[in-house]
């Protein structure tokens, strides 16, 4: 039959199961594997399927805290349908079927483990191993490798199993005997806060003893100085990267526990109020969270959702804290804009343990999220009324635009009429009546821009 190759995972905490995204997929779907933990990676080893008659020799790791695969050397003898054990520094598997429904095996094979102990063929001449820079920039490091064993080697591969490394260049394909060799390694941790992240560089090799060597490394992202307005994290919840129709790059989902991941095929679903379908027709759903390190100080979160399955109220309502302070609370997105629609919420929050929190509470069906961004507060500039008129129910207010107030929108709970922002911009509230008023201009030049009617009396 056929093979699937979505990976689920469940959530012990929250008791609810999830799918992981589409990004992380196993790269060889098949059937009838062994599974073991293997130094805190879920090792997935042999199996079968439709792909082919001989069973599987692939033996691939999953790191569940970036959801990547990688590889170690393959069995010598295909196998499916057996166990897998770890002993000590080795590997063991036996037994089996070595084709597809038939040909039992007795014969046994051995995996060792030490292939970490680098001094035995492969030894690592540079100083340091780690690597740091900016949020939002990028540094590459050089890792200078010594062959000191009296064999030339063969490399036949060099992974690193986290996104934020990468391998410059081609891969050597000789390692000749007393030579070193220079191997650069890129790391882009995106944009954040600081934050440590490590991965596992593994060379692999044609050594008959010792075919894999594993080397760490440690990458720091600094924070530094933060302009107002600047972007911290923009995370696609439930999908994979992508890019915004204005250049914001959002990262693939990372950094949450709990829910599952849910998608709908954009190019049959269109979503209103936006140009970016895609964004809104994957979420994640159930009840889940994030941890998003950041500095200690005042963030502008916005919360990006849409309701891409209820087409009715009352089927699914939650409630969102941000650091321990719930800011919404039991919303209907069906009832506040309907089925298919984009819709944001933003907050100001304040961090002082260096983590962003963010917790999604269901409270009928499953929390839902489309996707998350972080900014600094824009900088307030503030606006002055330089006239007031009232026209029967209606309450207008002028201002004077302040220089560089081009590309503006207005938000107010009270109905707007257009108005132009050179060089005066009247405001009219209509059908108001008595009471304390507040309106909010949005600038794409300025950041936020603040007003405030404090008192309309007809």
């Amino acid at each position: 039959g056929n093979t699937v190759s979505e990976v689920d995972y469940y959530d012990i905490d929250s008791g609810n199961w999830g799918t992981l995204p589409e990004s992380s997929n196993i790269p060889t779907p098949r059937a009838g594997t062994a599974a073991i933990n293997y130094f805190g990676k879920v090792l997935v080893a042999g199996g079968e399927s439709s792909a082919q008659n001989a069973a599987h020799r692939e033996m691939e790791l999953l790191d569940p805290d970036t959801s990547l695969w990688s590889s170690l050397p393959p069995m010598i003898q295909g196998r499916h349908g057996t166990g897998l054990i770890q002993f000590g520094t080795s590997l063991y598997i036996a037994s089996g079927s070595g084709s597809a429904g038939s040909d039992e095996l007795d014969t046994q094979e051995r995996y060792d483990c030490t292939g970490g102990n680098a001094s035995s063929e492969i030894e690592l001449q540079s100083e340091t191993q780690s690597i740091s820079t900016a949020s939002g920039e990028e540094e590459t490091i050089t890792l200078i490798f010594t062959n000191i064993s009296e064999n030339n080697l063969s490399i036949e591969d060099i992974l690193i199993d986290s996104s934020a490394f990468s391998l410059v260049g081609s891969i050597p394909t000789i390692f000749n005997a007393g030579e070193s060799l220079e191997i650069q390694i890129n790391f882009n941790p995106g944009t954040g806060g600081n934050e440590t992240f490590q991965a596992i560089l593994r060379i692999i090799t044609d050594s008959e003893t010792n075919p894999v060597f594993t080397f760490t490394l440690t990458g720091e992202r600094l924070a530094g100085a933060l302009t107002p307005g600047s972007l911290i994290y923009a995370i696609n919840a439930g999908g994979d990267e992508y890019t915004a129709t204005d250049g914001t790059v959002y990262e693939a989902d990372r950094l949450f526990s709990g829910g599952r991941s849910f998608s709908v095929n954009s190019a049959n679903n269109p979503v209103a109020g936006t140009t970016d379908d895609i964004l809104f027709n994957t979420e994640r759903t159930g009840n889940f969270n994030y941890r998003l390190p950041v500095e200690n100080g005042n963030y502008e979160v916005t919360l990006r959702f849409t309701e891409l399955f209820w087409q009715r109220s009352g089927a699914r309502s939650f409630s969102v804290n941000a650091e321990g302070t719930e800011v919404i609370t039991a919303v209907d997105l069906f009832s506040l804009v309907g089925h298919d629609v984009a819709y944001d919420m933003t907050y100001t929050v304040n961090v002082t343990d260096g983590v962003l929190d963010l917790d999604f509470i269901t409270i009928t069906d499953n929390a839902t999220l489309s996707a998350i961004v972080v900014r600094t507060p824009p900088t307030p500039v503030e606006l002055v009324a330089t006239a007031t008129e009232k026209a029967g129910t209606d309450f207008v207010i002028h201002f004077t635009a302040p220089p560089g107030l081009t590309n503006f929108s207005l938000l107010s709970s009270h109905t707007l009429t257009d108005f132009t922002p050179n060089p005066d911009i009247p405001v009219t509230f209509n059908e108001v009546s008595e009471g304390l008023y507040q309106a909010t201009i949005n600038s794409a030049d300025l950041g936020e821009c603040h007003f405030f009617v404090i008192q309309y009396t007809p």
